[in-house]
Parts: structure tokens; sequence; C-alpha cells
């Protein structure tokens, strides 16, 4: 049997509709420790790493990353997650930050926990958007 996770095909009346599907990832975003103003982040579901200039930058970055492994690797992207010491630093973080909707205040010498939720329109991502973060100061 041939699974295709997250993509949903139906039949209406002849017609071939693909149906919608949302997958959430963990994310741990931080300021790179050896470059001064960088941020890394982490989507440890995939184990998918990107860097960028700001806090802001890094989760743009680390969501299209994360869409482009998906659209282009499928579920393969995703049978391969971070090592269980990444997953300890984060719930870590959950267990220890503030919780909210958004990330508050200035995040300058934080680490940022987020669930990052995906939508997908078959195999393509339709958006995405930060559902809670946790925040370590």
């Amino acid at each position: 049997m041939d699974e295709k996770p997250f993509y949903l095909p139906i039949s209406l009346g002849g017609r071939r509709v693909d149906r919608q599907s949302r997958r959430a990832v963990w994310a741990h975003f931080y300021p790179a420790p050896d470059l001064p103003g960088r941020w890394i982040g982490h989507c440890l579901d995939a184990d998918i790493v990107t860097q960028g200039d700001s806090f802001e930058g890094v989760q743009a970055m680390l969501r299209e990353a994360v869409a482009m492994a998906w659209e282009h690797a499928s579920h393969v992207a995703f049978m391969r997650a971070a090592p269980p010491s990444f997953w300890q630093e984060l719930w870590s973080i959950v267990d220890q930050g503030e919780s909210s909707r958004q990330v508050r205040g200035d995040v300058a010498d934080a680490k940022v926990v987020a669930v990052i939720e995906f939508t997908f329109q078959g195999k393509e991502v339709s958006s995405s958007r930060v559902r809670w973060t946790w925040t370590l100061r």
C-alpha cells in the first residue's frame, strides 16, 4: 500500500478534489553563539536548520525551507527528526519559558520555541502561521 500522508484525493462526481490538510512542526530559534547579530532556526521534526539576520528573518527562512522540503521531498523530509539532545533542550524551554500566542518583548538574547502550523493543498503549502510560542530569557 503506497501511503501519501497529508495528500488526500477525494472523488466527487467523477472530479478529483484535493482536500486541505495541516501539519504542525516544532521549531527552536536562538541567537547564533559564534556569529553576532545572526539567528539560528531549527525545525526539529525534519532536522532542517536555517540562519538569518534577525529573529523575524530566520522565522521566515525556516518556514520557507520547511515548505520547500515538504513540496519537493514530501513525507521523506519528515522521516528524520533532530537528535534527542535537541529535543531535550526544546522541552527544557517549554517547561521553563513564558508561553504565549506570539513572542512578546525583546528577544535579543532569548531562546524561543514555536509551533508552526502549515496548511497544505495537496502537496503544495498554501500558508503557515505560528500557533504558540515559549520564550526563555
